[in-house]
């Protein structure tokens, strides 16, 4: 960088402790690393303590974080530096056998706890699964209560000409998700959810359906839709998006994306093909472009906002 003198520096460790008690899987974990950009800059810190005790019954988590204003890694990523962040959940899983029932969800808690370091709130996230089960067929369906905080220090845009103001904010939700088995040559999955938000209020769902053509073509279509109502703004929030991935061989495949949405207003389309060589050799060929909507004209499909293509190769040589 323009201006830099000497060299970036960072370091880190990481530990992990796997144990077995009476049969049980227990996992003590941590990480703690400092950098610093150049010779006389400050040096910024991050750290993680976790226990976690993931098992078949029973699946336990908790953790603390604490990082710097400025840390930020060269290797990994942080969500959000110039904080202290308390993690958990308690899950329990038991096995009633009957009904077509593999296992029952039970979810005491699970949190997300943020403080900036100056000791003010930040944001937080909590709920609970008073109900939920997973089907000998595959099938999932778990049923949430949420209760969800914000106190941003300034206000900021959720949608084009509509913005929350700086405060402190808590709201309740309720959800359900349901999701049909990968084992199906038509899968369906969705997410309904409603309730508070920002002082107002929300409702939202999500469909998706997937269809599997063995062996293979795998197309997934999803779409989403959420009615807000900010006190006196009502919008809607619309996006849809299409995945077609076919493998024309175990090392020949290509995928095709497509979003849209009325946020941006905009069209996106990402192709990519995959050539696998030979094991440790691929090659990719890439095309990226977007197209306005939402225009009086219609899509200018001749028009695009911009348009890519990238080819990449890369080949072992063993000598």
């Amino acid at each position: 960088m323009p201006g830099d003198t000497g060299s970036h520096l960072a370091g880190g460790l990481d530990a992990t402790l796997p144990f077995v008690v009476h049969g049980q899987n227990l996992v003590l974990g941590a990480f703690a690393a400092e950098t610093r950009e150049r010779r006389g800059a400050p040096v910024r810190s991050g750290w993680r303590v976790y226990l976690d005790y993931p098992n078949d019954a029973m699946d336990h988590f908790v953790g603390l974080a604490r990082i710097a204003p400025g840390f930020d890694p060269p290797l990994g990523f942080v969500l959000e530096d110039d904080n202290t962040r308390f993690t958990g959940h308690f899950d329990f899983f038991p096995r009633p056998h009957r009904l077509g029932i593999r296992r029952l969800h039970f979810q005491a808690l699970e949190w997300e706890t943020i403080w900036r370091l100056d000791g003010s709130p930040s944001h937080a996230a909590y709920s609970i699964v008073p109900l939920g089960a997973e089907f000998e067929n595959g099938d999932v369906i778990d049923f949430f209560l949420r209760r969800e905080e914000d106190d941003p220090t300034g206000a900021f845009e959720v949608f084009p000409g509509e913005s929350i103001a700086a405060g402190r904010y808590g709201w309740y939700r309720s959800e359900l998700q349901f999701s049909s088995s990968a084992g199906r040559p038509v899968g369906f999955d969705l997410t309904a959810s409603a309730g508070g938000f920002y002082g107002g209020h929300s409702a939202s769902v999500e469909p998706a359906l997937t269809a599997r053509v063995a062996p293979h073509v795998v197309v997934r279509l999803e779409g989403s839709y959420a009615a807000i109502r900010l006190p006196g703004r009502p919008f809607n929030v619309r996006a849809g998006r299409l995945r077609f991935d076919y493998a024309a061989s175990p090392r020949l495949g290509a995928t095709l994306f497509l979003q849209g949405d009325n946020e941006s207003r905009r069209l996106t389309v990402n192709a990519r093909a995959h050539w696998i060589i030979r094991p440790g050799s691929d090659a990719y060929l890439v095309y990226n472009s977007a197209w306005p909507t939402g225009l009086p004209s219609g899509v200018p499909w001749r028009q695009p906002n911009r348009g890519t293509i990238i080819a990449n190769l890369s080949y072992y040589f063993r000598l």
